[in-house]
């Protein structure tokens, strides 16, 4: 009984946490940057149909709503603290919930390696994003993850940030 009620409390707090966003001020001087509560553009952003748990090879989906039209970049946090760009500059359109599952790209998006939780960043940006203007490949870590996101979103006035999560069997 009470490990069914701790992997309760802990599915609870995935789904709770996989809808958490974080948006990124910079004041005048760009010196200071500090997370805000609430979002500002990005309404929703998960994982689509609700799925949790994929094998690699599966393909997957994020459904994504934002208030404003722009563009979003997809990157991740591996298990293995590795960060990697799964696409960049994504059109979105404001008001609308956009499925993103690579066919704007021509391909699809499939989970891969390694087993383990894997996070999702949407960063959205009003503007197309320079792909030179922050490098991912060869980051690692919570912090040079943020380090690279801020880096393609600071230049734009409207911005934002939200995450969700899957696991890998």
């Amino acid at each position: 009984m009470m490990r069914l009620r701790a992997l309760a409390l802990a599915l609870l707090a995935v789904l709770t946490l996989g809808a958490c966003t974080i948006t990124y001020v910079v004041p005048d001087d760009g010196v200071v940057v500090r997370p805000v509560p609430a979002s500002s553009v990005i309404e929703r952003f998960d994982v689509f149909g609700g799925a949790e748990v994929f094998r690699e090879g599966d393909d997957i989906e994020f459904v994504i709503r934002t208030s404003a039209s722009g563009y979003v970049m997809l990157t991740s946090l591996l298990p293995s603290g590795e960060v990697r760009v799964v696409a960049r500059n994504l059109p979105v359109e404001g008001g609308v919930t956009t499925v993103l599952d690579g066919s704007s790209l021509g391909s699809r998006f499939v989970v891969g390696a390694p087993s383990g939780w894997h996070r999702v960043r949407a960063a959205f940006t009003t503007g197309r994003s320079d792909g030179a203007s922050a490098v991912f490949e060869g980051r690692f870590g919570e912090d040079d993850w943020a380090a690279a996101i801020r880096i393609v979103v600071d230049p734009f006035a409207i911005s934002d940030i939200a995450e969700t999560s899957f696991f890998v069997r």
